[in-house]
């Protein structure tokens, strides 16, 4: 109990509706490119994914055959942890889009093929998208969604799975949040042990996901 109110108490999350047009509409702002508008979509269904993480992560960490993208967690002395995230049909379906534009560099998430883009641009999409029209949810009020920085989004995918019923432990799991003790150290060096886990949460998730 006490972990799900901490979850919620004094922290912004997205309606589904402000999701729902926020999903569809992020593109149609000024200035928020398709590649950028892609990401912000692959954070959302992978079940609000840390950006950084996946932004510097090269196309060889994505395995489309076993439907998996790896991440790494660095702490303390140069520790690596090794992340498997599960990528759902709808994931690898942004990834094939994002494969035209971006096959041929090193990163998916790159703007020159040079570097992986700035993780401040995740960020000032949102602000850009906040500022625009395209943020209008309701033409004949005028509501708008409601003003929100990318890890809101995280907090509103832990809250969908939340209401689909997925245990608080999973939801941490799948978003790799406050994983201490035997099982993460079992976890950290077997990734692959925590995939069945991540894929009970993220499918519980991604079916809650259609329905918004």
């Amino acid at each position: 109990k006490k972990q799900q109110e901490g979850e919620n108490a004094d922290e912004h999350a997205l309606t589904d509706a402000e999701l729902r047009h926020f999903w569809y509409h992020c593109a149609d702002a000024n200035r928020v490119g398709e590649l950028t508008a892609l990401l912000l979509r692959f954070i959302i269904a992978t079940g609000g994914q840390r950006p950084y993480r996946m932004i510097v992560a090269p196309w060889s960490c994505y395995d489309m055959k076993a439907k998996t993208v790896r991440t790494e967690s660095r702490k303390g002395r140069g520790q690596v942890r090794i992340i498997l995230t599960p990528l759902t049909d709808r994931a690898l379906e942004i990834l094939k889009r994002v494969k035209k534009i971006n096959g041929h560099h090193k990163w998916p998430w790159t703007f020159t093929g040079e570097n992986p883009i700035a993780i401040t641009t995740p960020r000032n999409a949102v602000l850009r998208f906040l500022d625009d029209k395209a943020a209008i949810m309701d033409a004949s009020t005028g509501q708008r969604v409601a003003p929100f920085i990318p890890r809101d989004l995280r907090r509103t995918a832990k809250q969908i799975m939340q209401r689909a019923g997925v245990e608080p432990h999973l939801r941490d799991l799948l978003q790799d949040h406050g994983q201490s003790g035997v099982a993460n150290k079992h976890y950290a060096n077997n990734p692959d042990a925590a995939l069945p886990d991540k894929w009970r949460a993220i499918k519980a998730y991604d079916e809650a996901l259609q329905s918004i």
